[in-house]
């Protein structure tokens, strides 16, 4: 749950690049641009593909996401079945993992040769707090398969044991 309230933050924010110039602090830069129906339609016809693939990745893991979360909550409150849970839990947070840390991995490395290659122009691009989020997000959310993991592995031994 961390893992999909962190990622959901830095999904919605607008702090994923930092742009500075030689004199001062000048412009946050977001995944996507919310809100502005003409800038979206521009966005995505004049996007580098990177940004088009982290901002697909981004979407299809929040969904995954909280689609999951409405899905374990309904099994909860009407079947209890906590070994359901893991194994779902398990699956999807390990899909979701992948998909959080290759959007992370292809933001990080393409924003760095943008950093490189704006340097001389004397504007600095940074990576903002949207996407040390999602640096946080992935590592809630490898704990989250490890524990699920361990959770699960622990119940099918318990299952296998009871049985013989």
């Amino acid at each position: 749950m961390l893992a999909f309230i962190f990622s959901s933050i830095a999904y919605f924010t607008n702090g994923w690049a930092e742009l500075a110039s030689d004199h001062a602090f000048w412009h946050y830069v977001g995944l996507y641009p919310w809100g502005d129906i003409d800038h979206q339609r521009k966005w995505w016809n004049q996007a580098p593909w990177w940004y088009l693939v982290t901002w697909i990745l981004m979407t299809v893991a929040f969904i995954i996401q909280f689609l999951t979360s409405v899905a374990i909550l309904v099994v909860i409150v009407k079947n209890k079945n906590t070994l359901c849970i893991h194994k779902t839990n398990l699956i999807v947070s390990s899909i979701c993992c992948i998909l959080l840390s290759m959007a992370m991995v292809l933001w990080g490395t393409k924003y760095w040769k943008e950093r490189e290659s704006s340097e001389t122009s004397g504007l600095y691009v940074s990576l903002g707090y949207s996407y040390w989020l999602l640096f946080v997000a992935v590592i809630f959310s490898m704990v989250d398969v490890a524990i699920s993991g361990y959770i699960y592995h622990c119940y099918t031994l318990r299952k296998r044991n009871d049985s013989h």
